[in-house]
């Protein structure tokens, strides 16, 4: 039933809320002025009556019809699924936004005989943003809620281009328990675009996407890009959904700020064209946090295709090629498996991570890469290039208690590779007193892998490469002893057990394990992404 009027109460919320930047995500707070009622509107394009949207009977009876003029902030629009699933061959535009604490949100039918899954499929021959599934531009407080009983309910599939797209200044939007999948009909369209503009640097929250599947689409599967943004970490969370069938990126991102955790990547789809350098997560900014992911089976069986890497920190400025200084990037408890069987040839570029940096990355600092375990590349287990930079700007790296196990199966240029594209030498030891910490990995060759390091563009056995650089003093070449599948410590009597760096290095980024599990359970940090607990 309609509301007749509106009232605006004002609330104070006093809140303490302890959460560390570095923490694991979390909900978001405010103080604000919260409505005391709100209005429902309904969306049915099986609907017969007057097309007023008050109810089910007298519903919108297409996209087009809503009457955004009527909607006012914290009000809620319902589309009807039917019974067994109803399809709206059109593009939903939000034409409205919210504001803090009263967001306009979109459902899918909660009740019999509205509760049917919501497939929204714009394959009407449309191309740019007009091709989109779910359009969102210079909008809100909005939140896309495609739930039903904790389950996803709402499809977008089959459109002209994008999936989803979150555009312009729009902030504050919430994208959750949704299904994007087979978007796009050319290559540049995605999943889940979003390309914002310069004017939300000042907003702490740009986008929430969570809870959903997002895959087959025919470009990057989510792709965020627009302004590079301040110095902040947070402003778009990315977590807690399944990301497959790729055909270039599972994320490709040029933009600080952005966390992306508790999120499956696997399986390959194709190549659409030569160029395609398809990888898992690519982050290309600092102010990023990539952590709690696993990436499996994430390569090529088809003979002129590959795979590139699985995590890969491509620092480059893609916004204006403008020389830029970058901070504060890390990659921990991320689980990275490959299987063993033998893939094409191409695919010995299929590394666990890369780092890398273009010359207009003037200077690298605050970089964790830890507590990661990478099973089975067939090329590096990690590769860390520092570009152009040297100990003049290179700072505060650490490269600590990651497991690599079986890497290195294809391409025969060792595990791990550690240099800059100078081949200078630069300040490399096993504690935070130098600018790059090297020390408790484990890199073992297991059964088809090696444990060679590529240090300086020179392929060294491990025992040369820890005497040359007198890393290492934690950890080892030896079998870590994980089982798979998860590959978690085998029992206690693990040698990663206890065995790797420990709060006082680690402790102000991260205290748990990929399982979140506390860290330590006992004496010190293990090695790898799993801190070993009984019944694992």
């Amino acid at each position: 039933m309609k509301c007749k009027f509106r009232v605006i109460v004002c609330i104070v919320l006093s809140l303490s809320v302890v959460t560390g930047i570095f923490g694991n995500g979390g909900a978001f707070f405010f103080g604000e002025c919260v409505r005391a009622t709100s209005t429902s509107y309904y969306v049915d394009n099986a609907a017969t009556g007057s097309n007023s949207g008050g109810n089910w009977d007298n519903a919108w009876q297409s996209f087009a019809d809503i009457s955004w003029a009527m909607i006012q902030p914290g009000d809620t629009i319902y589309i009807s699924g039917g019974t067994a699933g109803q399809t709206y061959n059109e593009q939903l535009k939000i034409n409205k936004s919210g504001t803090e604490g009263n967001e306009i949100t979109i459902r899918t039918g909660q009740e019999a005989p509205h509760n049917g899954r919501v497939i929204i499929t714009n394959n009407n021959g449309q191309t740019g943003y007009l091709g989109d599934g779910i359009f969102v531009n210079g909008r809100s407080y909005i939140t896309i809620d495609g739930s039903l009983d904790g389950n996803i309910n709402l499809i977008i599939q089959n459109c002209d281009t994008n999936g989803i797209d979150v555009s312009g200044n729009s902030h504050h939007i919430a994208v959750r328990y949704v299904e994007v999948g087979n978007n796009g009909n050319e290559r540049l369209e995605n999943g889940v675009l979003l390309n914002y503009a310069s004017g939300v640097e000042n907003q702490d929250l740009i986008m929430e996407l969570s809870n959903s599947k997002i895959h087959d689409n025919r470009q990057d599967q989510i792709r965020i890009t627009g302004s590079r943004g301040p110095n902040m970490f947070g402003r778009v969370q990315i977590f807690n959904n399944e990301v497959y069938g790729l055909y270039d990126d599972g994320i490709e991102c040029g933009v600080r700020g952005v966390d992306i955790y508790n999120n499956h990547f696997h399986t390959f789809n194709r190549h659409l064209a030569s160029t395609d350098h398809p990888d898992g997560i690519v982050t290309a900014a600092g102010y990023v946090r990539v952590h709690h992911n696993l990436l499996y089976d994430l390569y090529s069986s088809t003979p002129d295709e590959f795979f590139g890497n699985n995590l890969y920190l491509g620092l480059y400025n893609n916004v204006d090629a403008s020389p830029v200084e970058e901070a504060y990037i890390y990659y921990y408890n991320n689980v990275v498996i490959q299987p063993v069987e033998e893939p094409n040839a191409l695919n010995v570029s299929n590394k666990g991570l890369e780092l890398g940096g273009h010359t207009n990355i003037t200077s690298l600092s605050n970089v964790v890469i830890a507590n990661n375990t990478f099973i089975g590349t067939p090329g590096l287990g990690m590769s860390l290039d520092f570009g152009p930079r040297n100990d003049s700007t290179l700072d505060d790296i650490k490269i600590v208690n990651n497991v690599v196990y079986n890497c290195g199966r294809v391409l025969s240029i060792g595990a791990v590779l550690l240099e800059n594209n100078q081949y200078s030498q630069f300040d490399v030891g096993p504690d935070d007193s130098h600018k790059v910490m090297f020390n408790g990995n484990v890199i073992n060759s297991g059964s088809e892998g090696n444990d060679e390091i590529k240090y300086q563009n020179v392929i060294l056995t491990y025992d040369a490469f820890v005497a040359q650089t007198g890393t290492q003093t934690m950890g080892g070449n030896f079998d870590p002893e994980l089982l798979p599948p998860g590959y978690v410590p085998a029992d206690e009597d693990s040698p990663v057990v206890n065995a790797g760096i420990g709060y006082d290095i680690l402790g102000t980024y991260f205290q748990d394990d990929y399982a979140g599990t506390p860290r330590p359970q006992t004496g010190n940090w293990d090695i790898g992404a799993y801190q070993y607990v009984s019944g694992y």
